[in-house]
């Protein structure tokens, strides 16, 4: 379960860091 927090976590920075140019 805290590996999915995780994963999702990252994979929100990610995504913010790909949608600002």
């Amino acid at each position: 379960m805290v590996w999915l927090l995780v994963y999702q976590f990252r994979n929100s920075s990610t995504h913010l860091l790909t949608h600002t140019p």
